[in-house]
């Protein structure tokens, strides 16, 4: 009888404990110390590294967590380079969502240079990041505000955004496209996570924002112009900050930890300081900070 109410318990647990992980790609704190981990379901991967270690350093939790050095150079001529690269799955995705956390020191700006001005976030594509023509990132401007770009592989040349739709107005600088780097941001942690959601042709793009949880930039649905792309109409690849074009008069250090893939919304850790998570689709439209 006892065995019996033992197997009953566990064959309750499996039907009623909801499988909280299952649309998890990849979940890495870095806590092997280096880029080993691989999700032993999807694939997803660290791939090659530019200027990135495991470090010691500033981990937000555990001990590691991902060093950007940028290094420094006065010459306004000169840019900067670091960057993660990674494999989002080995299964072609149409939608991903991408969080991580992100610390940017108090010394951290976007000088004015003769070349173009801005640092980039985070880019993903398909297979070929020269060829692909869904190549969508997160970039920040000399301004210090941020928003999506297209690289100049995208139907049209469409740059900012890479997108026409209802759901941004016309004006590619509104504050409603935009998110703003604040000194109150600098020297603490802060969430990131962006949703791209490829459009079948049909209107149903995304491109999403939060950052702590919030919707910034809320594009969904969104018309992304020139829909369908092409043949690799999927999303594989991508890397971790990457080009500043504009560089740093000083070597710049910028940390990554607690990185997630997923095929629907992650939303902040839940801590004693953050108890809710934001629904994915947030509230209408983004405003900038």
């Amino acid at each position: 009888m006892r065995k019996l109410i033992i197997i009953v318990s566990i064959l309750i647990t499996l039907v009623f404990t909801p499988l909280a992980d299952a649309d998890i790609l990849f979940s890495d704190s870095l806590e092997s110390g280096d880029f080993t981990h691989v999700d032993p379901l999807s694939g997803a991967a660290w791939g090659e590294s530019t200027y990135t270690t495991v470090s010691t350093d500033n981990p937000r939790t555990g001990a590691y967590s991902i060093k950007f050095r940028f290094v420094g150079n006065e010459d306004l001529d000169a840019d900067a380079w670091s960057e993660q690269r990674f494999k989002i799955s080995d299964a072609p995705q149409t939608e991903i969502y991408i969080r991580y956390y992100i610390w940017f020191p108090e010394s951290y700006t976007i000088r004015a240079t003769p070349s173009t001005e801005n640092t980039k976030f985070i880019y993903i594509w398909g297979d070929s990041y020269a060829d692909d023509t869904n190549k969508i990132g997160f970039e920040l401007q000399g301004d210090m505000q941020a928003g999506f770009t297209a690289k100049h592989t995208y139907p049209s040349g469409v740059k900012t955004l890479g997108c026409v739709a209802p759901s941004f107005t016309s004006e590619v600088d509104s504050p409603s496209t935009r998110w703003t780097l604040t000194e109150e941001d600098k020297g603490k942690w802060l969430c990131f996570e962006f949703r791209y959601k490829i459009d079948s042709g049909a209107g149903d793009g995304a491109l999403q924002f939060w950052v702590d949880g919030e919707l910034i930039i809320d594009g969904d649905p969104l018309s992304w112009l020139g829909a369908p792309c092409g043949v690799n109409e999927f999303l594989r690849n991508g890397y971790l900050m990457g080009w500043s074009n504009s560089g740093f008069d000083e070597d710049t250090i910028v940390y990554i930890d607690d990185v997630v893939f997923s095929t629907n919304y992650i939303g902040p850790d839940v801590t004693p300081e953050t108890q809710t998570r934001s629904s994915h689709r947030g509230g209408g439209m983004g405003n900038m900070r």
